[in-house]
């Protein structure tokens, strides 16, 4: 086969990665592959994708969960075209609201945004959307007119290059990207395009595409069946009704005191746990008692979009309709009610427990590929996400890093098992991260299975240069402290399963000893043992789908930034001696595990 690529040849591995996406997309099957950083995954797929949808007429969409992710995408296919003389057009796809450049919706939130968005429209008061596609014939052709010439100018550009090109022509630049959509060959866009049912459906109206008709490659697939549960969830609190009535009483509405209901009904609910069973159902019977519930939730989203688009803050009204909306779409199965006690009041959630009523629409796809550097074991995510075992296809590449740059250590003596969380635990974890940071000859990252870990742990450390990643960081802070930790050698406290385990890149070979500190077990609760339950129930398998295969991805996931590319040398340190046990094992990557408590004299043989 003569496949696309814009590089003069493939790699190890990355061939036969190539390779094998083409013939399953040629098959019409869906690949489940476990590629390792540094394989070259994202020219390999989208080559053998372009090669196929050349061939069959079909549309690529390349799904991933980082916005960041989208330029690597754009710069392959223009690779494509210069080498291989191709003519095809990719569009760099994000959300509308981050795309906006209307100043009345600059500060709203989800739900205010979408809602005010849609009613300026439908009013034709958006003078953005009337540059883009007009609200009458002679604004159409005007617009059409437009588009022509931006489209022309930003070709094959970043959502950042068509957004700055639409502010000179306030022109909406999600009307013009969609229009670009229509006739691109290439669709580069998150997760919730495809997976959200109502977002999928105006996408694929907008841009005229196909499912069946169209090869989907979905990127970082490790964190999908988690992101699509989170999706289908929605919790709502004490403090959120009360900002109800305060917000309704502003618009000159009459209150519900909907918290006093939710305290009432909930108190009665609460044993002596701070965290119950709940059933959102008759939270919401209690509701009906006083109010028609669809006119309830029209007043809400009209109070809602009012407010926002008055004080450009976040409505209360909308996070409640919001709320509704998730009771309404989800069922019986596969969700579990939570009531939870806080100082403030009560809060309840309806939490879902299985993704693949949203992911089961890959089955949809001509053919598909699902990837990612952690999905061990490839089983477990074709059950979690519904997919048709007729067609799926399981891969697992090797690492194309040359062994001897990377050495892998396992503690002995210490561990974050829950009975042994005591303060002489601590002190030794403490001692043995100074001892780590002392003996390398560079920076070195620790992460831990929880902040409530690390925040035990810290005071504990008396290393100067230390930078700490803080709970619900914002991107802005992340920056600054990657700034920091490049400049010098220094340490960094970082959780697994967070931004800076798997959404920062480490190019430069910054980490001299990553240091996977503990095991990040959900610590058990109504929804954990709800997943667990379910899993068992669904798969046969609840204890590991539901609570240890997960935690050990967010473990693989961050030891894997210490070495990105083949010349990058670290050691990774997994410091708790439960990676030693079978269970845990048997799901880590193929590796020369050493199981240690003398970590100095590996590391003084390793960096020689």
């Amino acid at each position: 086969m003569d496949l696309l690529f814009r590089h003069n040849e493939l790699r190890r591995y990355q061939k036969n990665l190539a390779e094998d996406s083409y013939s399953a997309f040629m098959e019409q099957k869906i690949l489940f592959a476990e590629a390792p950083t540094g394989l070259g995954k994202t020219d390999a797929l989208l080559g053998a994708a372009l090669t196929v949808a050349e061939k069959e007429d079909l549309t690529v969409f390349f799904l991933t969960p980082k916005i960041s992710q989208h330029r690597l995408g754009l710069e392959v296919i223009r690779g494509i075209n210069k080498k291989c003389q191709r003519d095809f057009s990719a569009v760099d796809v994000i959300g509308k609201k981050h795309m906006c450049i209307h100043p009345a919706l600059k500060n709203a939130d989800a739900e205010s945004f979408y809602s005010i968005c849609d009613s300026l429209k439908k009013k034709e008061m958006c003078p953005y959307c009337r540059k883009a596609v007009g609200y009458n014939r002679m604004e159409s052709e005007t617009a059409g007119i437009l588009f022509s010439r931006i489209k022309e100018k930003i070709r094959n550009s970043t959502h950042n290059e068509m957004v700055n090109e639409c502010m000179e022509n306030e022109a909406c630049p999600y009307e013009i990207m969609m229009r670009m959509a229509k006739d691109a060959n290439v669709i580069i866009a998150d997760y919730y395009h495809i997976f959200s049912p109502g977002v999928r459906e105006g996408f694929l109206m907008k841009t005229k595409k196909d499912m069946g008709k169209s090869i989907l490659i979905v990127d970082e697939a490790h964190n999908l069946p988690k992101r699509l549960r989170e999706d289908i969830s929605a919790t709502i609190n004490t403090g959120i009704l009360k900002k109800v009535d305060a917000e309704m009483g502003s618009m000159g509405y009459e209150a519900i005191n909907l918290s006093d209901v939710l305290q009432d009904w909930a108190g009665k609910k609460m044993g002596k746990n701070n965290e119950e069973k709940g059933d959102v159902l008759e939270f919401i019977e209690k509701i009906r008692e006083n109010y028609e519930l669809g006119l309830l939730n029209e007043t809400l989203l009209e109070i809602g979009d009012e407010y926002s688009f008055k004080t450009e803050s976040k409505s209360a009204c909308l996070k409640l309709a919001s709320f509704f909306d998730v009771i309404n779409y989800s069922g019986e199965e596969g969700f579990v009610d939570i009531i939870t006690k806080k100082e403030s009041g009560y809060a309840l959630s309806r939490r879902s427990l299985d993704p693949s009523s949203l992911s089961k629409c890959i089955n949809n796809f001509h053919s598909a590929a699902v990837i990612s550097a952690t999905l061990n074991p490839i089983d477990m995510y074709v059950d979690l996400l519904g997919i048709d075992k007729k067609r799926a296809l399981s891969k697992v590449y090797p690492s194309p890093f040359p062994k001897e740059n990377r050495m892998t250590l396992i503690t002995e003596g210490v561990t974050t098992k829950y009975s042994k969380r005591v303060f002489e635990e601590f002190v030794k974890y403490a001692q043995l991260i100074e001892r780590i940071y002392s003996s390398s000859p560079g920076s070195v990252v620790v992460f831990f299975p929880s902040y409530k870990v690390m925040k035990s742990i810290i005071p504990l450390i008396s290393i100067k240069q230390m930078l700490v990643q803080k709970e619900n960081s914002k991107p802005h802070e992340i920056n600054e402290m990657m700034h920091e930790f490049k400049k010098r050698k220094s340490i960094m406290m970082a959780v697994q399963g967070g931004s800076i385990s798997e959404g920062v890149d480490f190019n430069n070979n910054e980490i001299k000893v990553a240091v996977v500190a503990g095991i990040a077990l959900e610590e058990m609760g109504v929804e954990v043992n709800a997943v667990i339950e379910y899993y068992d129930r669904k798969f046969g398998k609840g204890w590991e789908y539901g609570y240890i295969f997960p935690a050990i991805t967010k473990a693989v996931q961050s030891a894997g930034r210490a070495i990105r590319k083949e010349t990058d040398r670290a050691r990774v340190v997994f410091m708790d001696e439960r990676y030693n046990w079978s269970t845990y094992r048997r799901i880590m990557p193929e590796d020369k595990y050493i199981f240690t408590r003398d970590l100095e004299k590996y590391m003084e043989v390793f960096f020689k």
